[in-house]
């Protein structure tokens, strides 16, 4: 999952593609995944992307 994260994270910024289209993307992978802690991880993850942060925060996958 990491990978694809990471994958989908480049076409953001490579291509014309909205970082919204990013947070629906990763958050269909996460549920054809079929794995409830994939999807809780992806949730935290878009929310603490969408959200005020720290400078040099980090969030592991």
């Amino acid at each position: 999952m990491t990978d694809t994260v990471g994958y989908l994270a480049k076409v953001h910024f490579e291509r014309d593609v909205s970082i919204e289209a990013f947070f629906e993307w990763t958050t269909f992978v996460a549920m054809k995944s079929t794995s409830a802690s994939m999807l809780e991880k992806i949730s935290r993850y878009n929310l603490f992307l969408k959200s005020e942060r720290s400078m040099g925060e980090r969030f592991l996958l």
